[in-house]
């Protein structure tokens, strides 16, 4: 064998060249091939079938895979009402998991291929209409209603168990579990801002969306008459 080897050694180094220069010259068209034809098209932004599969598929997988199907406590209801609006107060069976399945159909999650198309419109909308959370604001609903305890604080425990376990087995990862979130929590916003009655531009919903947004903190202050009543001189007229 090793004397074969030795034998053909010219040509297995002409081989070896050969292969290198056509990896070299066709690299694109070979990373092409074996990504395929994207499996379909919203907006003019083409998905390719890995995709399809991490933000759709895999993606209608997460509210099954969420352990926590116990009640939610009073201050997690709360921050979840900001969004799904107070009928989650009155339900003494809300759950992160009911809560992600609602959030979840509201976008067709029944149709995998819907359900994509409706993630990226409403990605553009969000950027439209200043409705997309930030990352904050991700990581806060993440921590304070998906993963917190039964007395609203973050359970750490159960959020690394969910993320090696389920995200890690569905191949979304952290980004995309936050970016699927962050979608979710988009839509509805946007839906509070059509159902606010807003027919207006976009510009125009995105501040009202924002003033609704503020918390604004105020303070009285009381001042005594009696240290202004001695500048105050007025005239007839």
């Amino acid at each position: 064998m090793i004397e074969n080897i030795r034998k053909y050694t010219g040509l297995m180094i002409v081989v070896l060249v050969l292969l290198f220069i056509g990896l070299v010259f066709l690299g694109d068209t070979a990373r092409n091939s074996f990504a395929g034809k994207p499996v379909m098209e919203v907006n003019g932004v083409a998905v390719s079938r890995k995709d399809f599969d991490r933000m759709s598929g895999n993606a209608l997988q997460i509210p099954s895979a969420l352990a926590q199907a116990s009640p939610l406590s009073q201050s997690s209801k709360v921050i979840a009402s900001h969004y799904l609006g107070e009928s989650v107060l009155a339900n003494p069976m809300t759950s992160a998991a009911s809560i992600l399945t609602e959030m979840t159909e509201y976008l067709q999650g029944s149709d995998p291929g819907r359900f994509l198309a409706n993630r990226i419109a409403v990605r553009e909308a969000g950027l439209d209409y200043g409705a997309t959370p930030g990352p904050d604001e991700v990581e806060s609903f993440i921590e304070t209603v998906l993963f917190a305890d039964q007395d609203g604080n973050f359970d750490q425990v159960a959020f690394s168990e969910f993320m090696e376990d389920k995200i890690g087995r569905l191949g979304i990862g952290s980004r995309g579990f936050n970016e699927y979130v962050r979608d979710l929590l988009t839509a509805q916003n946007i839906a509070k801002i059509l159902g606010a009655g807003i027919a207006a531009d976009s510009s125009t919903a995105a501040t009202h969306f924002s003033l609704d947004k503020q918390n604004i903190t105020a303070q009285q202050v009381t001042l005594d008459m009696l240290d202004f009543e001695k500048d105050l001189k007025p005239t007839e007229e």
